[in-house]
């Protein structure tokens, strides 16, 4: 008997997330950004590296551990300094600030010889006025001991409750790191 009760219940519950949902993500935007992301202190950049720089490409905070196994390098919990710049997709006259200030980058890595293979960890993204904007997971690979990841986040401070996601290349074309971040409230 109370079966009938129950499946009411349910069906009522579905019906009204079906009809919050759809206004709910009506008001949500994306907004692209495009930009460049590199090491502080990396040549031709034209910017300094605040503690140790290591070649190719590593301006050092706190070199973790690293340890050789069976011929390959493991490094775990390298943190590192990065810079990001970057400007909205749709008008690249416009910084982007949300995805402009610095990474302080938490790393491990599996590489071989060639400094190749995947590498993992966590980032905070500060302004260059030091206010926590977004922290968040990256996954990826080096190769030639240059990385190339894909990056999530959360917002923090001002920004809590967005969300970004994108990929950062080896190589700027004109741009090395692409993304989107998600407004779940709008603009």
């Amino acid at each position: 008997m109370r079966r009938p009760h129950v499946a009411i219940a349910l069906l009522l519950a579905i019906l009204l997330i079906g009809l919050a949902a759809p206004t709910a993500s009506a008001r949500a935007t994306h907004d692209e950004f495009v930009g460049l992301y590199f090491p502080a202190g990396m040549p031709g950049t034209g910017t300094e590296c605040p503690y140790t720089w290591v070649d190719p490409a590593f301006c050092v905070i706190d070199p973790g551990s690293w340890t050789e196994v069976d011929g390959r390098l493991r490094i775990r919990d390298i943190t590192l300094f990065e810079l990001a710049f970057s400007w909205r997709a749709d008008d690249p006259s416009q910084v982007e600030p949300r995805k402009t200030g610095y990474d302080v980058v938490t790393a491990s890595a599996n590489l071989d010889a060639t400094l190749s293979g995947p590498t993992w960890g966590t980032w905070m993204l500060y302004s260059f006025a030091d206010e926590l904007m977004f922290t968040g997971t990256f996954t990826g690979s080096f190769q030639d001991g240059i990385p190339a990841v894909h990056f999530v986040g959360m917002g923090t401070g001002q920004y809590e409750g967005q969300h970004m996601w994108g990929d950062i290349g080896r190589v700027p074309n004109p741009y090395n790191m692409l993304g989107q971040i998600l407004n779940p409230g709008g603009a």
